[in-house]
């Protein structure tokens, strides 16, 4: 076989079996399509994935992040290189290239980190969803950011979607051993950059996730007997389909290597990479994430306070949102402590904070949180969509509400959780060591669950929520109600736990026999004042300088027990 290259098209002259005669063709003219698809949508793993933002709207700009690409040859491209490792290293040497100018055409970068070659038979001779396994299995550690199997002939291709960071930043690809040089067209260059558009974030074309209404870039794979679900045109032969498209299997139509990934699939692809924290801005280190542990305290109506572990890094970056992406608050600390003021009340929030190594959109830690609100005034409890929208996926709420006093009780009045996927639990109590209500572990599906009143001596209830990564449902409304407490509900004689001096005019002291656990301070109309939890030993100051003077009613929770104190504000 010979290959030409003519106004841009790959030609192939080829010599029939049998026979004298030889035969011409244009790689990109052939009216039979191209029978390889992408395996992608038939792996479990893939199906909970989803676009989290319209990328209709994102700006193009190259990406900081840089994604390193671990590349591992099987044996038959090795023989067919004649079985010599330097023109094997040369030939996928110059296959990235052409890979990483359609990327970089899109500005997205990437880079050769590594090749490994099998001399000898590998063991990746399977299915290609088998070989893909088999290799995520086998190859667990390997100096890149995504490992991409390579192997011949040109079969079935696929990948894990959005795999980047996490466990399954796999790639599997059955190319040619013939390719042509970007802008012309070759299957071995669209396999590859296809296969890695998945890994770095992209559904196809023809899934219904796009434009922002849920519906597809073109139909070219509904046409083909690929529908996901929708279908959208068919582009015509002359502007032909995008890299994440299955145009190719459309006669007569094809994919063009100048449309790129296409608008919305680039701009997903940019605002995935740019998100990863493992990612290095230098194409030869990764990130490593050293952020060990964060925890959010001391939450109020108007302010929250935050903690994290780190103990290699010397400085971060870090950013405080609202779940609508609003920014509320960014900067870079050398202190592994924030403080927040001036929040709203009953308002979810998402803290996220990073090393530097990595770009400026990527964080290593992200924390959700609620601030207080006037429950018992009339405020209601939402999932983080508010009234009108459901949660979202990957989602973790703990968030311990406290009555005016008394016995705190909760009333959904709506409750929809994807079925046996996503799950609510109600704790009796200040924490979710509390017990949890006889009917409110694992609540989840449609039903309307409760009410439930705190029976446990602080009035509190807890609330924990968890989605899995995959669908979401309209979420849950909840109002309260609440007896008012009186200074005669404090705990009497209860010797273990005192508070002093009393009356008091800057500090208090809370001292206890058992190890404290929170404290909780309400004014006499019940309204919450400050509290803070996670407390360790057997004494804690409390500054209540700030506070007016009155009366106060102080709730203390040790390992053993939770009472009511009161005491004066001079």
């Amino acid at each position: 076989m010979w290959l030409l290259l003519l106004s841009l098209e790959m030609w192939f002259l080829e010599k029939q079996k049998n026979a004298e005669e030889f035969v011409s063709y244009s790689e990109a003219k052939l009216t039979g399509a191209n029978p390889f698809v992408c395996g992608v949508d038939e792996l479990k793993e893939n199906q909970a994935k989803n676009i989290s933002f319209n990328p209709a709207t994102d700006k193009k700009a190259m990406t900081e992040n840089c994604v390193r690409i671990y590349y591992e040859v099987c044996f038959k491209p090795y023989q067919n290189n004649n079985s010599d490792v330097t023109t094997t290293t040369n030939w996928l040497t110059a296959v990235h290239n052409n890979i990483a100018t359609l990327y970089s055409n899109d500005e997205i970068k990437v880079a050769l980190n590594e090749i490994f070659i099998w001399t000898t038979q590998d063991p990746y001779t399977g299915t290609p969803n088998n070989n893909l396994l088999s290799f995520r299995n086998n190859r667990q550690t390997f100096n890149g950011d995504l490992a991409h199997l390579i192997n011949a002939p040109a079969t079935t291709s696929v990948a894990y979607v959005n795999s980047l960071c996490g466990t399954y930043k796999h790639a599997y690809s059955g190319i040619s051993q013939t390719y042509s040089n970007v802008p012309v067209y070759s299957w071995t260059i669209q396999a590859m950059t296809h296969e890695m558009g998945h890994s770095l974030g992209s559904p196809h074309t023809h899934a219904c996730a796009w434009n922002g209404n849920n519906t597809a870039i073109d139909g070219c794979g509904a046409q083909a007997g690929y529908s996901e679900g929708c279908t959208g045109p068919i582009p015509s032969t002359t502007v032909k389909g995008s890299i994440m498209s299955y145009c190719h299997l459309i006669s007569g139509v094809g994919i063009s290597f100048n449309n790129g990934f296409g608008p919305q699939p680039a701009a997903l692809i940019r605002n995935t990479v740019e998100s990863k924290p493992c990612l290095g801005t230098n194409c030869t280190s990764a990130c490593e994430s050293t952020i060990t542990q964060m925890n959010i305290s001391n939450i109020t109506q108007v302010s929250a306070n935050a903690a994290f572990t780190d103990a290699v890094s010397a400085s971060w970056k870090y950013k405080l949102t609202k779940t609508d992406g609003s920014l509320v608050q960014s900067g870079n600390t050398s202190a592994q402590a924030l403080n927040f003021s001036n929040l709203q009340p009953a308002t979810y929030y998402k803290l996220s904070v990073g090393t530097n190594c990595s770009g400026s959109n990527a964080y290593q830690r992200t924390q959700l949180f609620l601030t207080d609100g006037a429950w018992c005034d009339g405020t209601s409890f939402t999932d983080t969509g508010g009234q009108t929208a459901g949660y979202d996926n990957n989602e973790t709420i703990v968030k311990t509400f406290y009555p005016s006093s008394g016995a705190l009780t909760m009333n959904f009045t709506e409750f929809a959780l994807e079925q046996d996927y996503d799950f609510m639990s109600i704790y009796n109590g200040p924490s979710t060591a509390s017990p949890v209500f006889a009917n409110g572990n694992n609540l989840t599906g449609s039903t309307i669950p409760g009410p439930f009143t705190s029976t446990h001596s602080s009035g509190a209830i807890t609330v924990k929520f968890v989605s899995d990564p995959g669908v979401t449902d309209n979420g849950w409304k909840v109002n309260f109600s609440c007896n008012v407490l009186g200074v005669n509900d404090v705990t009497k004689n209860d010797n273990t736990i005192t508070v002093y001096p009393n009356p008091a005019k800057n500090m208090i002291v809370i001292s206890s026999k058992d190890v404290l656990r929170s404290y909780t301070i309400y004014d006499e109309a019940g309204r919450l004042v400050m509290s803070a939890s996670s407390l360790k030993g057997n004494k804690q100051e409390v500054n209540v300088s700030s506070i007016q003077t009155g009366n106060y009613i102080v709730t203390v929770e040790t390992d053993k027990q939770t009472v009511n104190k009161k005491f004066i504000k001079q």
